[in-house]
């Protein structure tokens, strides 16, 4: 009996635990657990297991009882959904941080962001940035009192602003960070911002609000960062938001903000970063910004507005500013000359203006300018007198790394110190007035990369100082007055080259059979010289030429050339499709031959059509013979071809019908003789004019028709090259062959032999026989039912 009792009660005790167990609230680690097993990838989460202390699991923080306070996955690659997230047992958390890295390898939250999260009591970071998280459900969001840093950035968000803050501003007063960029939000930028009073940082540029700026965001008085780029903002900016006088950055670039900078604005002694970049704003800027902001030290743009009047002279107070870009606006008169106090400057951009006069001879104090653009501006000074500003004068700039003063009107001669700045990558003196002999400075070692010397008046021949620049990437030395040969050893001294132009100049000789071993070169302009001989055939080693790159890889290839962030390429003048147009190497794609305007002869060289990449090719204007390469219908992403003004012979190929991507074509002015291909692309070029001066030549889109004896070009269906047209050819040819052979060989046979001739009539009298009889068998069927 004694044995049963405690049987009894080791069973009253084990219900017992049972019970309690049971109705135990879920524990932290538990619902951690449950919400790793909704995630589709969670590797980095290895560590959370029962069998190990909760609060040493990855990413996980506790207080001194062992509760889970803050819970920090940046980067950790977790893939899946929010939806199981939420726990009462989180009554501690206190920190969120769940911000994954969108790689290529597509790890990233997604669905909707969980209206639960805002029942964490004491939650005081929410981060979700960069996922493809969506809206929530505003209606069953909870105020979230505790919240002191908010950032949904990166998400797929649309619609209004958020309902959290519309009506939930009067509880959100710890609310210090807020990070909504990047999104697809609209209906403006909403008045009850400024009733969140603690707001320190708030980005929520990158979005689609439209409308003005609230005048509320004045009352922010602790805001340090404005960020409201890119937002489709269409008014003045307001007055009020000089009353920040704690703020520090301002972004208010890439909008469509008009009217003038209030002169208030100079009451934020603060201000440290300023960017205004392409809106219309207009109008004088207040030289008293510059007095007060004497602590802005970073990038002070005010490029791509329609400012007006002189460079304020109180620029040269700003001894901490650091970069200073007012681009793209309509300044006059000259260049301060107490620009030379900004020491701290490391770049200068006042390009697109119409600055007059000297260049200041004070810009040789700036020795930490890295970067100095002057272009287009209406500058007249002589680089090369000992007076004023002289181009050696900036030679003292042992650090610059760009240097343009391009579309000016400088003239003088070009000194050759300047290829002792042994940084500098880029240099562009092109479009002004300068002369002489490229000169060498001995010892030099330049880490130039691009060179642009072009529409200028230098004369004498290739200058030795290129075989220095083992680096040079893109040489520009056309339409000047340079003579002589084309050197063999430019393959050897500049490996790299990917833009050669040399046109119009006075280059005689032969074109070197070197510079088609240029296997990164993209793009061969030689035109308007006077270079005789046949082109040379070695094609086949221009990498670039003969692989299609496509704009995507491009972009890649240019954003390599440099670690700075600023683009050194500069452009080059081409004439595509019949047009100059401008090159800018970096945005741009193209893979061209110029060569037209020259005196060379013999044939198109047959590995010509090795160029696969090509997109432009021009040898108009020479006095090349023979015919044109039976499969030029190789070169796919051809869009201009021009062969005009030659001795070409003979039919138009028919595989030029395949060139599906050409839209400008010039065969004019030739011997040229058959009919026009007719099909694909050559439909859509029909003017006449393309096929003019060659009387040889018949049907569309010339009035001349075609009689009996012209040669047929109509191409072939799903042809690509010139062998398939002839290998598809045969092959009709061989079955039609085949066809009749077998015809006249069976009825041959037939015919004359008797006893095949009753077997075959035999033979079709049973089968006629036999169909009969099944259509009266099934008529019959068909009566009795």
């Amino acid at each position: 009996m004694e044995l049963q009792h405690k049987l009894l009660l080791v069973s009253i005790c084990l219900l017992l635990c049972t019970a309690v167990a049971i109705s135990r609230p879920e524990g932290e680690a538990e619902a951690l657990l449950r919400w790793r097993s909704t995630l589709l990838e969670s590797s980095s989460l290895s560590s959370w297991s029962l069998a190990n202390p909760t609060c040493f699991w990855f990413g996980v923080s506790c207080d001194a009882a062992g509760h889970v306070t803050s819970l920090r996955l940046p980067g950790a690659g977790i893939n899946g959904k929010l939806d199981a997230f939420y726990s009462p047992a989180f009554q501690n958390l206190t920190r969120l941080g769940l911000s994954t890295i969108l790689d290529l390898s597509s790890n990233s939250l997604t669905g909707a962001i969980p209206y639960q999260l805002s029942k964490l009591p004491r939650l005081a970071v929410l981060n979700l940035a960069n996922n493809h998280l969506t809206n929530p459900e505003y209606g069953k969001l909870s105020p979230m009192s505790s919240l002191k840093s908010l950032s949904l950035a990166n998400n797929d968000l649309d619609g209004t602003f958020l309902w959290l803050i519309l009506n939930c501003t009067g509880r959100l007063q710890q609310l210090r960070f807020l990070y909504l960029h990047n999104n697809n939000l609209t209906g403006g930028v909403p008045e009850e911002l400024g009733m969140v009073s603690g707001l320190e940082y708030l980005y929520i540029g990158n979005n689609l609000f439209g409308g003005p700026i609230p005048a509320s965001l004045g009352k922010l008085q602790k805001l340090q960062i404005l960020a409201i780029f890119n937002a489709d903002l269409g008014s003045t900016i307001p007055p009020e938001l000089g009353n920040l006088t704690s703020l520090w950055a301002m972004d208010l670039s890439q909008n469509r903000l008009i009217g003038s900078l209030p002169p208030c604005f100079a009451k934020i002694q603060t201000m440290r970063w300023l960017d205004l970049t392409e809106n219309n704003l207009s109008g004088v800027v207040p030289p008293e910004l510059f007095t007060n902001w004497t602590r802005l030290d970073w990038l002070l743009s005010l490029s791509g507005n329609n400012f007006v009047g002189p460079l304020p002279v109180e620029l040269g107070i700003m001894a901490s500013l650091r970069f200073l870009d007012l681009s793209h606006n309509h300044f006059t008169g000259t260049v301060p000359s107490n620009i030379g106090n900004m020491t701290s400057l490391e770049s200068l951009d006042i390009s697109i203006n119409h600055l007059t006069g000297d260049i200041p001879a004070s810009l040789s104090r700036l020795t930490n300018l890295h970067y100095l653009f002057l272009p287009d501006n209406k500058f007249t000074c002589t680089i090369s007198n000992v007076d004023g500003m002289e181009l050696p004068t900036l030679c003292q700039l042992n650090h610059l790394q760009i240097l343009d003063l391009s579309h000016n009107r400088l003239s003088g001669k070009l000194p050759s110190c300047i290829w002792n700045l042994k940084y500098l990558q880029m240099l562009d003196l092109s479009g002004n007035t300068l002369d002489g002999e490229i000169t060498i400075m001995i010892n030099s070692t330049s880490s130039l990369i691009s060179l642009h010397l072009a529409n200028n008046n230098f004369t004498g021949s290739f200058s030795a100082i290129l075989k220095n620049l083992k680096n040079l990437t893109i040489l520009d030395l056309g339409n000047n007055n340079m003579s002589g040969i084309i050197p063999p050893w430019i393959q050897g001294s500049n490996p790299l080259l990917r833009i050669l132009r040399l046109r119009s100049n006075m280059f005689q000789g032969s074109i070197p059979w070197q510079l088609l071993q240029l296997s990164d070169l993209h793009l061969l302009d030689l035109a308007e010289n006077n270079l005789t001989g046949s082109i040379p055939n070695n094609f086949a080693t221009m990498y670039s030429m003969c692989h299609p790159i496509f704009r995507k890889e491009e972009a890649n290839i240019y954003s390599s050339l440099s670690d700075t962030n600023y683009s050194f390429d500069g452009e080059v003048d081409i004439v595509w499709k019949g047009r100059y147009y401008n090159f800018q190497s970096e945005a741009d794609f193209m893979i061209a031959i110029d060569v037209s305007s020259n005196s060379l002869s013999g044939e198109i060289p047959s590995e010509l059509t090795n160029l696969r990449g090509l997109r432009s090719l021009n040898m108009s204007r020479n006095n090349l013979s023979g015919k044109i390469q039976g499969d030029i219908g190789n070169l796919q992403f051809l869009e201009s071809l021009d062969l005009s003004g030659n001795k070409l012979a003979g039919p138009i190929p028919l595989s030029m019908s395949n060139l599906l991507s050409l839209d400008s074509l010039n065969l004019s002015n030739n011997n040229l003789s058959g009919e026009i291909p007719t099909g694909y692309q050559l439909r859509t070029l029909d003017n006449a004019s393309i096929y003019s001066g060659n009387p040889g030549l018949c049907g569309f889109p010339l009035n001349t028709k075609c009689n009996n004896d012209s040669i047929s070009t109509s191409p072939l269906v799903n042809v690509n090259t010139h062998n398939q047209e002839y290998e598809t050819f045969w092959l009709y040819y061989s079955v039609s062959a085949g066809g009749v052979f077998g015809f006249w060989l069976w009825f041959g046979a037939l015919f004359l032999c008797k006893s095949w001739r009753l077997a075959f009539f035999n033979g079709i009298d049973v089968a006629q026989y036999a169909i009969v009889k099944k259509i009266k068998k099934r008529a019959k069927e068909s009566s009795s039912i």
